[in-house]
């Protein structure tokens, strides 16, 4: 995630962890909350669309996921 620089990403929580073992031992599912926010606009949807997709093409390689 240190490859993800945004502005406007001020906060990530996971709140959930999922495990079972219809899953296997090794895969998780993740429930995760990115807060984004700006000092200087409001921000519309493309640019929290864009911001998002970019922290997903870093996640998923990290974590082996399917998004």
């Amino acid at each position: 995630m240190e490859s993800v620089h945004l502005n406007i990403l001020k906060q990530v929580e996971c709140l959930d962890i999922f495990t079972s073992a219809a899953l296997g031992s090794h895969h998780h599912n993740l429930t995760l909350r990115f807060t984004y926010r700006s000092d200087e606009k409001t921000l519309d949807f493309e640019t929290i669309e864009k911001g998002h997709q970019e922290i997903m093409q870093a996640l998923m390689p990290l974590t082996e996921s399917v998004i």
